[in-house]
């Protein structure tokens, strides 16, 4: 025997596990369309920035390996450094562990510069016949 076509008005039944959805009468008044979900989701809590901390640190580095690379004239570096990592340390204080070494570093980078220019004179100045206030040629003949 053929199933029976079921009848007009009698509701179907859902299919298992198939989202059930309640019909409102007609004129009853229905959800806003917006209060349903946002396409967007909420933008959560941004972390702080700490690129002036970690712009210290990396040129504190690169001030120190320029500074004996280049018999201190990396002192650049060092300076840039120092100075961004106290910027840093003002508007950054949760990035002491970026910002701090940055200035640390920075300083020793300028103070090994310092020692390195310092041990340049002292070298030039002890080079025999380097300055004795007269030309003589280059020949040492007094």
């Amino acid at each position: 025997m053929p199933p029976q076509p079921q009848q007009y008005g009698v509701p179907q039944q859902q299919q298992y596990g198939a989202p059930q959805q309640q019909q409102l009468p007609y004129g009853a008044p229905q959800q806003p369309y917006a209060a349903a979900y946002s396409p967007y989701a909420a933008a959560g809590a941004t972390r702080p920035s700490s690129v002036l901390s970690i712009l210290s640190l990396v040129g504190s580095l690169v001030g120190v390996l320029a500074v004996l690379v280049t018999f201190g004239a990396g002192v650049v570096f060092s300076i840039a450094a120092v100075v961004l990592g106290h910027i840093a340390s003002r508007r950054e204080g949760h990035a002491r562990r970026l910002w701090l070494p940055g200035i640390i570093v920075g300083y020793a980078g300028i103070a090994l510069a310092v020692i390195i220019w310092v041990a340049i004179g002292v070298f030039f100045a002890s080079v025999p016949g380097g300055s004795s206030g007269t030309f003589d040629g280059g020949y040492g003949q007094s």
